[in-house]
């Protein structure tokens, strides 16, 4: 009753207030404790060892962790509806194992699930690339690279307002570039919502050998500016072979530009520091500047052989205190020097992200906590299990 105590009062306070009576929103918010709670088990998608994992939460959370964690077959039992506070109890009464418990947790209750020693991970993080792109960036080895494909297959682009357009580019490109690349975990916005957004849109359209092969839209008042929706022709992936994503962002960030824009909004991503989109906006300079109001809330109940594996392969960001966090996990191992924790922070510690956190297997021989070097002291701390 605390929690829905203090829900009450934060409702009272808040502005949207306005629009409900505070007891409502605490009515959605218990309403929405009761949820669908799973159990996937399967190999590791590293290591090729079992694991299995207490799943509560919206169906495309379910299938993107089922896709980052598991390889080849699953097996998936749903145990019914049951209360966030009781999950463990459901899956004991059912004589379930479990390595790992994943929960969707929205804002009002962050404090409660790290309380608990839960990681929460953010659903999404944006950024903003500053314009023009730091000469640094256009001087990477990748950059160049990746500025040389294009060149070689002499790419273009065209920018239109026209509606048909809009709808067709949404159609053809855009829904199967996501079914594509996100499968089961896709959410697709109808496009009868996103057509009155569409006044202040531009359409960049990309051609190769004068075929359309890729698209976004561009949201664009004044100065500010969004790349908002990507797409690329029926998903297919020889266009993004050929560079039919990477050149939206070179050629749309190059457009913006020349119209006087100074930052440009690149949308969101997924918080897993290896993840290709993220890593990718991190190359061109990306500052993250925001984190979703909703969360995974992790907890690692055994730190079983496959489940360090996928920690030990997956770093992700993290809500805490001071803002978000890099979570790296490692293998038993010497004390890390301060060579390595140099070259955790090259690695890891982009514009937007507060810290480090080092996270070794409390089974290692190297478990217990150790200070990091006076002179990174401020970027990196070192843990030895999740806290």
């Amino acid at each position: 009753m605390h929690l829905l105590h203090d829900l009450y009062l934060q409702t009272r306070a808040s502005s949207l207030s306005l629009a409900l009576h505070p007891m409502e929103y605490v009515y959605r918010f218990a309403r929405g404790l009761r949820i669908d709670l799973w159990h996937v088990s399967g190999e590791e998608r590293y290591s090729h060892l079992p694991v299995s994992m207490l799943c509560a939460g919206p169906i495309q959370m379910r299938a993107y962790l089922k896709r980052l964690i598991f390889a080849g077959s699953l097996r998936e039992r749903h145990l019914g509806k049951a209360w966030s506070w009781n999950i463990r109890s459901v899956a004991k009464k059912a004589h379930l194992h479990h390595s790992m418990t994943a929960v969707y947790a929205e804002k009002p209750a962050f404090q409660a699930k790290a309380a608990k020693g839960c990681f929460l991970i953010p659903t999404w993080v944006s950024g903003e690339i500053h314009l023009p792109l730091d000469p640094q960036v256009l001087q990477s080895r990748s950059v160049k690279s990746d500025l040389k494909r294009l060149r070689e297959n002499r790419l273009e682009f065209e920018i239109t307002r026209e509606p048909i357009r809009f709808e067709k580019f949404y159609r053809e490109m855009h829904v199967p570039y996501i079914k594509e690349i996100r499968g089961a975990a896709a959410y697709i916005e109808p496009y009868n919502r996103l057509k009155r957004l569409l006044r202040d849109c531009e359409l960049l359209l990309v051609r190769k050998d004068g075929e359309e092969i890729s698209g976004a839209i561009i949201v664009r008042k004044g100065a500010s500016c969004r790349l908002w929706l990507l797409g690329v022709r029926d998903g297919d992936r020889n266009h993004l072979k050929s560079g039919a994503v990477v050149a939206l962002y070179y050629l749309a960030l190059d457009y913006l530009t020349h119209c006087g824009c100074r930052v440009a909004d690149v949308g969101w991503s997924r918080p897993f520091l290896k993840d290709g989109p993220l890593r990718y906006k991190q190359k061109l300079g990306m500052r993250i500047t925001k984190s979703s109001g909703k969360a995974i809330a992790l907890k690692v109940d055994s730190f079983d052989a496959a489940t360090r594996s996928f920690l030990r392969n997956n770093p992700f960001l993290r809500e805490t205190e001071a803002g978000l966090s890099a979570a790296v996990f490692l293998d038993e191992g010497p004390v890390l020097t301060e060579a390595d924790m140099k070259g955790l922070n090259k690695e890891y510690l982009h514009p937007g992200i507060m810290g480090i956190s080092v996270f070794r297997s409390p089974n290692s021989a190297a478990s217990e906590e150790r200070p990091a070097p006076k002179s990174l002291a401020r970027e990196l701390e070192v843990h030895s299990g999740p806290g």
